[in-house]
Parts: structure tokens; C-alpha cells; sequence
């Protein structure tokens, strides 16, 4: 009788390229107790991403990319495991050793209070300074681990919104849940930030949430400014919901932080060594993305109180497609 896996290992994938089949491969390399289960769920690949995955022994499933969720997509490859612990990957974050499973999903199963765990992310050699610099002051970059629950005597509505993002900070770049959990509360359909949503749910509930640094995943992006700034006028929205967080609260502010933040980051620039192409490549970068991260974090808090029909509500689905 084939037994029970005690994880399970859930990959969304589309067009993943060669770093996926990097990828696929050091997850089978892995070495722990554990059985382990391996899933992927591909939007319909054209570069043969899903057959990679069966080559590497997943077990694939197939969703059309006009149906991806980033929530309920990966509810829908969850159902169809039997693990007691599911690990959620993204396809282009490499496991750094072979102990990364084990790093990650053990802490967890130790723990009844807990209700998920998240790795530690370093960036690709070579990348975006300034998203280097992001990624290492954001939880998920540092190397001290944690674990957050939130203190009786300091309810939820007492605490300041960056309070209780710091609370429920989890990444599902690289990321461990209970299965039962998830089973009273799937992550749903999200069009965006699901692991923010789910563990700010954990958290309410009374459970807590770690973070693992000795888990490693290689994961980062250098993307355009425009890209990005359509993934933190994302983010925004989302920590408003969520944790009512307004980070630029007038226009007179996001002009001020943009003109802050691009003095910082041509200083960065200036300070990494790059090759003078590049740096006159990166330093448009940086005055294009300081105040394109600026008016996101102004505008994106503000589209719920907006009308139906605004012009704040369309600009709002105009910048969320594809995201």
C-alpha cells in the first residue's frame, strides 16, 4: 500500500524556461524524512514546461491561463493532494541546497500553533540594485528567523497598520502550510497577494506564522519600471484591504517621497561598480520607477472608495491586468 506523503510540493507553472527545469530539479534532489508528493499546474506552456515536469516525476495539471487565480488556482492543485503539509513554490525560485525542504516544512510540523512558514529569498547574482536592496530589507531577504502571533493584551484593532503587516509577513515565493488549515481556510479567489490574505487570516485566528532563514530559495526579477510599479500599486491595494495601510497618504507626499527616493537610489547606483552602459540604463530606471512606486502607493489605497464607474476604477483594472 502506497504510503501517506507527509508533503506535498505545488509548483504553478507557464512557460518557465530553462531556470524551471533548475528548479524541478533540485526540488527531486531534496533530502529529508519526508514522503513527498510533487505537483505542478500549468497554464497551458508553449515551451514544453509541463512535459519537463512530468519528466521530472510531477504529477501535472492543466489550467487555462484565462482561468489562473493566483488564490484559487492554487487551491485547486492543493485539493487534489494528500499531504499534511503542502509546500507552495513559484517556478522561478531555486532551492539553494538540499536541505531547504527539510528547513522549511519540519519548524512547522513541530509547532501546533503555527499555520505556515516561509524561506529566506537571496536575489540572482547580477541583477537590479535597487531591487536587491528591497528584497533585502523586506522579512523574507533577512537571516534572523521569527516567529509572529499576535499578543492578547494588544488586539488586532490596536495595532498600527505596519504593525500588523510586520505581524503577518509570508511569502508564497517559497512557502509551507498546514493542511488542515487550509482546509477551513483556502486562500480563495485572489487575484493577488493570497499568502498576505491567508496568513492575515491565520493570524486573527490565533496562530501563528514563521519565517525559516535556513531554508533558501534564489529567487528575484529585473523587470521594468512599469512592471513594477504595477505590482506594488497590487501590493497597495492589497495592505489597505487587509491591513488598512495608506503609506502616502496626499500627492504633496508622493512627490516629496519621489524626489527622497530617487536621490536614494542614484546613490545606490552610484555606489554598485556597474559598467557606465548600465548605469545610465539603471539610473532611468530608478527615476521612472521612484515615482511610479510613489503614486502607486498614493492612488492604489484609494479605489475602493471610488466610484463604480470612476476613472480611478478603471485605471485600477487597466493596471491589474495580467499582474
Amino acid at each position: 500500500m502506497e504510503a501517506t506523503p507527509d508533503v506535498a510540493v505545488v509548483i504553478p507553472t507557464r512557460n518557465g524556461g530553462p531556470r524551471l527545469r533548475r528548479v524541478l530539479e533540485a526540488v527531486r534532489a531534496q533530502r529529508s524524512g519526508f514522503v513527498v508528493e510533487h505537483v505542478v499546474i500549468d497554464s497551458r506552456s508553449s515551451d514544453g514546461s509541463d512535459d519537463a515536469a512530468r519528466r521530472a516525476g510531477f504529477r501535472v495539471m492543466c489550467v487555462e491561463p484565462r482561468d489562473f487565480n493566483h488564490g484559487a488556482t492554487r487551491d485547486r492543485a492543493i485539493a487534489t493532494t494528500r499531504a499534511r503539509a503542502v509546500v507552495l513554490l513559484v517556478q522561478d525560485a531555486l532551492p539553494l541546497d538540499e536541505g531547504w525542504l527539510e528547513a522549511l516544512v519540519a519548524p512547522l510540523l513541530a509547532d501546533p500553533g503555527a499555520a505556515g512558514s516561509f524561506s529566506r529569498q537571496l536575489p540572482i547574482p547580477g541583477g537590479n540594485p535597487i531591487l536587491d536592496q528591497r528584497l533585502a530589507r523586506w522579512v523574507a531577504g533577512q537571516d534572523v528567523a521569527r516567529r509572529t502571533c499576535l499578543d492578547p493584551a494588544r488586539p488586532w484593532e490596536t495595532l498600527t497598520p505596519i504593525e500588523r503587516l510586520l505581524l503577518v509577513a509570508f511569502d508564497n515565493v517559497a512557502s509551507c502550510i498546514r493542511r488542515d488549515l487550509w482546509e477551513e481556510r483556502p486562500f480563495g479567489w485572489r487575484p493577488f497577494g493570497e499568502d498576505l490574505g491567508w496568513s492575515t487570516a491565520a493570524i486573527r485566528a490565533g496562530f501563528a506564522i514563521r519565517f525559516e532563514p535556513r531554508s533558501r530559495v534564489e529567487h528575484s526579477h529585473d523587470r521594468s519600471a512599469w512592471h513594477e510599479t504595477r505590482r506594488i500599486w497590487c501590493d497597495h491595494r492589497n495592505l489597505h484591504q487587509l491591513l488598512g495601510l495608506r503609506a502616502v497618504p496626499t500627492l504633496a507626499a508622493a512627490k516629496a517621497g519621489a524626489r527622497a527616493m530617487t536621490a536614494e537610489y542614484l546613490r545606490l547606483l552610484a555606489a554598485a561598480g556597474l559598467p557606465p552602459d548600465e548605469l545610465r540604463a539603471r539610473r532611468r530606471w530608478a527615476r521612472a520607477y521612484a515615482w511610479g512606486e510613489a503614486l502607486a502607493q498614493w492612488l492604489a489605497p484609494q479605489v475602493d472608495a471610488a466610484g463604480a464607474g470612476s476613472l480611478l476604477r478603471r485605471l485600477d483594472r487597466w493596471v491589474r491586468r495580467g499582474i
